[in-house]
């Protein structure tokens, strides 16, 4: 059988370049490796432990399209499994996908996939949320499935994230596309787990939403409406509030979003604890024109303790950027996506230099 000789477009050290399948495939061969490392590297920290290897690896015969990591996060044992994003196979067609195998064993843990593209200075890398059994029939019974399915990432979207270093979330698949960090990776599986209380007796696997279920969230946030929210007062615009949403918000979330402190006053106004709410994707008439749905919605919300809240306010430029970056991958998910389709890192960490004026 003659080999695949189309030619597809690829990165390599910030360039697009012309590739055939065997060049392509010669470039990636060590990059399940290499990114297995660097996990290594920063996930011992006493909570988070990685254990076994697989044996394909450091076989030197055979392609390693694909190999797994046994993960333990507080005593709950998941999987994730780091495989080569690959050519579209398609003539012409210069898409990525990550391929899944169907008939990869789906027990009672939860197992995600790690892609993994090597683009010469660095790589990209796209993560799942976690695959489950429903989903894998879901795959299975797909049409002209034959057992495997791939889920596709645009070339175009793959310039964009090398160019402005900037993450892709998927809408439809919950797929999160970005330059590869292991300190990233980390913190999205920590976020991913550490929203569920794992009480005795109680797995993850019965804690875990079905992400690939299409949920019908979009009638769940109101549009914004421009005749009854938007107020001129002294010549300025400004945007109507809902303070019972916010009283509402705060009497679930005693807790600060980022540093996780309890420990405030007693606001004697409602008998809480003083915590302050902040809308994450700000929340002002030229970024609201950015987005269908309101952004004073609980969704939108967190909540902060007035340290935290002023360190977004008032810090230098580089230090609000870590806080709005780490606020985002605990916050943004498919379902955010879903409402806020704008989503983008970039985007909003824009806005907030548009509405805070942040300095060096």
């Amino acid at each position: 059988m003659e080999k695949n000789k189309n030619k597809y477009q690829n990165f390599w050290n910030g360039k697009v370049i012309q590739q055939d399948d065997s060049e392509f495939q010669e470039i990636q061969a060590d990059s399940l490796k290499v990114v297995d490392s660097l996990i290594r590297e920063i996930a011992e920290d006493g909570l988070f432990q990685i254990t076994g290897i697989s044996s394909k690896i450091n076989n030197k015969f055979k392609q390693n399209d694909e190999h797994t990591l046994n993960l333990n996060y507080m005593g709950n044992h998941f999987k994730l499994n780091l495989v080569k994003i690959k050519n579209s196979g398609i003539e012409k067609n210069h898409n990525k996908r990550l391929h899944i195998k169907v008939n990869k064993e789906i027990n009672d843990e939860p197992f995600f996939l790690l892609g993994i593209l090597n683009i010469g200075d660095d790589y990209i890398s796209t993560l799942s949320n976690r695959i489950n059994e429903k989903y894998k029939n879901k795959i299975k019974h797909a049409k002209n499935s034959k057992n495997n399915s791939s889920w596709w990432i645009g070339f175009e979207n793959i310039k964009k994230i090398v160019n402005s270093k900037s993450e892709i979330a998927e809408e439809n698949t919950g797929l999160r596309t970005f330059i590869f960090d292991p300190k990233l990776v980390i913190n999205l599986l920590k976020n991913n787990l550490e929203n569920f209380k794992f009480n005795k007796g109680t797995t993850l696997d019965s804690l875990f939403l079905d992400d690939f279920v299409d949920l019908n969230v979009d009638n769940l946030i109101p549009d914004f409406n421009y005749e009854t929210d938007v107020l001129n007062l002294d010549n300025k615009i400004k945007l109507k509030r809902d303070h019972n949403l916010v009283l509402d918000f705060l009497k679930k979330n005693q807790i600060c979003f980022i540093c996780k402190t309890t420990d405030t006053f007693i606001n004697r106004s409602n008998g809480l604890k003083y915590f302050e709410v902040h809308h994450f994707i700000p929340y002002n008439y030229e970024t609201q024109m950015n987005y269908k749905k309101t952004l004073d919605s609980e969704l939108n919300l967190i909540s902060l303790c007035p340290l935290c809240h002023r360190k977004i306010h008032l810090s230098e430029e580089i230090e609000a950027i870590k806080i709005i970056e780490e606020i985002y991958f605990k916050k943004v998910d498919p379902d955010f996506i879903k409402i806020y389709k704008e989503s983008d890192l970039t985007k909003i960490i824009e806005q907030y230099k548009n509405t805070f004026n942040f300095k060096e």
